[in-house]
Formats: structure tokens, C-alpha cells, sequence
């Protein structure tokens, strides 16, 4: 759990107005309440806070002669963060284009110490080592190290094969800096040098992928939303399928 903030320490610490203790809520939320046009607050995420905010509005909407009244409205803010969150700072993209630096030379440093006989997991033990270094104290997600045919499993993260000569290996990872993500995708040989079919497949696969990165710049519209063009390809939106 690490350090309690108590009450006192919180306000500053999570930039708050003041912090009360939970075993108040009950006696406090209601009161805080009171009167006001419109609360934000995200329903349905977790059952039981859902239960004390709505004890607490019926309190009010009971408690009319006692001159307590119930906010008009309760606002999902969700959304409303959700279309902030597309818009990002000049502080915010200094932050993620560090997170993509530190990234990157976790996967470099994979790929200088990569040898057949190593086992996933060492792999997976060194793109850890560099973030810490970078100081970038955890991966944004579970990291995959997919040897050989482990790399054709979706989501693989067991990270406990052994490493083979002739295989290629595919590293899934990002690290987590100051909030925000880094996540790279590469795919290499085992013991740093292509074979001719594998070389093939991968010029094939960087050609794609450098058209794309041309492609991607202010203005231009995506192409997935363009009509006609579900016909033609599945695609992946976030951690899920789509089509």
C-alpha cells in the first residue's frame, strides 16, 4: 500500500480542496451537495460508490422541508475528458515523445543483447532494466517476447521460452513515464541476422509501415472512417476487433 496521506497531506499531495475520512462520507456527501446545479460523476464504474452517491441524493430530495436540495442534474464526465484528452499540451507531447525515447532504447538494448540460448524472460529483463535506467519506473503494459511461433499468439506475455537460432522474435513493449505510454512493436532475428524468407516478409512489412508513417499528419482524414473501405481490410481499434 506504501505511505498513508491522512487528511492533512492529501489536499496538497492530489491538488484537492480539502480530504475528509471515508468513515464520514455517509454524514459529509450529502451536505457537500447540497444546493448545487449539477454534479459530474461517472455512474456505473464501481457499484458501490454508485450506492453512497445516490443515498446521498435521495437524503436531499427527502429533506426538502429541512431546506436541502438535490443537485438538477448528474453529468457523466467521461466524455467530457475523453474529447480533453485528444488534445494534448506542448508539456504533454514533451512527456510522450520521452516516453517513446526511453521505449526505443529499450528495444535497442533487446536487440545488442539478444543471442540464441537466452530465454524470453532475460529479454524481457533487459527492456525493464533500461527503462528503469531512463527513469521510467514501469512498462505502460504487460511486455511480450514472442520467440519463434510464440510471436503468431496474440497478447502473448508468458515470456518463458527458450530463444532459438534461425527464429525470428517479436517484442511488444512501452514504458510508463510521468502518466503517459510508450508502445513500440518490432520484430527481429534471434541471432541478428535474416534469412532470405524472413528478410522478404520484414521488407514487406517496413514498406507498409513507413507508407503509413507518411501518410500520418494534421488534417489528414482516416481512412478507416471513408466509405467502402471496411470492404477491403479488418482492422484493430484499441485492444479489441473491429471490422
Amino acid at each position: 500500500m506504501g505511505r498513508r496521506l491522512g487528511q492533512e497531506a492529501a489536499p496538497a499531495k492530489l491538488g484537492v480542496d480539502r480530504a475528509l475520512a471515508f468513515s464520514e462520507i455517509n454524514q459529509q456527501l450529502y451536505q457537500l451537495l447540497n444546493g448545487l446545479d449539477a454534479i459530474y460523476f461517472a455512474q456505473g464504474e464501481y457499484a458501490y460508490a454508485d450506492e453512497i452517491v445516490f443515498n446521498a441524493l435521495e437524503k436531499l430530495r427527502k429533506g426538502s422541508r429541512q431546506n436541502l436540495q438535490a443537485p438538477n442534474s448528474v453529468i457523466d464526465w467521461r466524455p467530457i475528458v475523453h474529447e480533453m484528452r485528444l488534445f494534448k499540451s506542448a508539456e504533454e507531447l514533451a512527456v510522450m515523445r520521452r516516453a517513446g525515447e526511453i521505449t526505443a532504447l529499450a528495444h535497442t538494448r533487446a536487440m545488442e543483447k539478444c543471442r540464441p540460448g537466452m530465454f524470453e524472460y532475460q529479454l524481457e529483463g533487459e527492456i525493464l532494466h533500461e527503462f528503469n535506467r531512463h527513469g521510467a519506473r514501469f512498462p505502460s503494459y504487460n511486455t511480450i517476447v514472442g520467440g519463434g511461433e510464440n510471436g503468431c499468439i496474440l497478447h502473448y506475455t508468458e515470456n518463458e521460452s527458450e530463444l532459438r537460432d534461425g527464429d525470428l522474435v517479436l517484442i511488444d513493449a512501452g514504458c510508463e513515464y510521468r502518466g503517459y505510454a510508450g508502445d513500440i512493436t518490432r520484430t527481429f532475428p534471434v541471432n541478428g541476422k535474416f534469412t532470405q524468407p524472413q528478410r522478404e516478409i520484414y521488407d514487406i512489412v517496413l514498406e507498409s509501415l513507413e507508407t503509413a508513417a507518411e501518410t500520418l499528419s494534421a488534417g489528414h482524414l482516416d481512412l478507416s472512417g471513408q466509405p467502402g473501405s471496411g470492404a477491403h481490410y479488418d482492422y484493430r481499434p484499441g485492444a479489441g476487433w473491429g471490422s
